[in-house]
């Protein structure tokens, strides 16, 4: 068994999201810290930082850059952070003059989390399509048996009769609410060695919206190098979809049991020991994932809290967490919609 279920051969099939996990790769992560110092550069071209000569040295020479992984794993053994060495293998790479202005001004925070946001913009659209795609699949479900009576419970005990369609309402509205409340400013970061940005001179709110525009991000007023708004943010939101999921995933758990039988599923889990098993695997992953990425939402409440102008603990336990909340949250999306497919009137209707 791995050490973590999202990259491990088995268990990632289940937990895991490879889509997802895609996006918090190593390459990943160094092709948009590479976008970053070209559109970086660019920017300050054109505002006069630089010359326009040396914003097209830099971009020229980073086009082929293939960084030396085996070197930049030894400079973070060093640095704690991955840009001092990359930036000195960039700067070597476009050899020559120009190679100065690479970097001007900025900082590996700005380098980072800039990166960061860059990819959850593609997560979090990831995200809007398989919520789409499971209101789909409830909506077909409502059709095909929403007249079906069923009980309510309280407390796991019977409460009143009512309808699988309210049901399927109660599990759609906070998906419903938070497709609709979905964060949808991703910011860049750019605050410069100590987030004064006083590195850049009087243009730099110039540079910051037009490095946003090329990026395709927001251009906030301020940093946030020790105001994780935006980490906190995107994290909730995500760590309420697992929720809502989970939710979905104890209901059926409950409403597939033999002694309740008001669903049934086609194609559940199977069991080495006994044939007529028909596990609700896809349910328990929904409660698993949901109670993981509750953890995950801890750890990074916990990182918010930043010392001065940056913190190195509390940046990294950002590092830690982030990634397997948002493949935790890939899952869960995709489990959910595959088990809605699998529900089938049980044998007390």
């Amino acid at each position: 068994m791995s050490y973590t279920p999202f990259n491990a051969p088995l268990l990632a099939g289940y937990l895991g999201d490879h889509e997802i996990a895609g996006f918090f790769s190593v390459r990943a992560d160094i092709d948009a810290m590479i976008r970053f110092e070209i559109a970086l550069a660019n920017a300050q071209a054109r505002v006069g930082v630089i010359d326009r000569s040396a914003a097209d040295a830099i971009a020229a020479g980073l086009a082929d850059f293939e960084p030396d992984m085996v070197q930049l794993a030894k400079g973070v053994g060093r640095d704690g952070v991955v840009v001092p060495d990359l930036i000195a293998q960039m700067r070597h790479h476009i050899d020559g003059p120009e190679a100065v202005h690479l970097h001007s001004g900025t900082t590996s925070q700005d380098v980072i989390d800039t990166a960061l946001m860059m990819r959850l913009v593609r997560v979090f659209g990831v995200f809007n399509a398989r919520i789409e795609e499971l209101l789909s699949a409830f909506s077909q479900l409502d059709e095909q048996f929403g007249a079906l009576s069923t009980k309510t419970r309280t407390r796991f005990q019977p409460a009143l009769e009512s309808t699988l369609s309210q049901k399927i309402q109660s599990w759609q509205r906070p998906l419903k609410r938070l497709q609709s409340d979905r964060p949808k400013d991703f910011p860049v970061q750019l605050g410069g060695p100590d987030g004064t940005r006083l590195t850049m001179g009087d243009q730099f709110e110039e540079i910051a919206a037009s490095l946003a525009d090329q990026l395709g991000l927001a251009s906030p007023p301020n940093h946030w190098q020790t105001d994780r708004w935006p980490i906190l943010s995107l994290s909730s939101w995500a760590m309420q979809v697992t929720q809502a999921l989970g939710k979905i995933g104890f209901d059926i758990m409950v409403l597939t049991q033999d002694e309740v039988a008001s669903l049934r599923l086609e194609g559940g889990g199977t069991s080495s020991a006994m044939a007529h098993k028909n596990n609700p695997v896809l349910a328990e992953s929904l409660v698993t994932l949901s109670r993981f990425a509750a953890a995950q939402m801890s750890a990074i409440q916990h990182a918010a809290l930043h010392e001065n102008e940056r913190s190195g603990s509390a940046w990294t336990v950002e590092w830690m967490a982030l990634p397997p909340l948002m493949v935790s949250t890939g899952a869960a999306l995709r489990n959910a919609t595959r088990l809605v497919k699998q529900i089938a009137p049980g044998r007390a209707q």
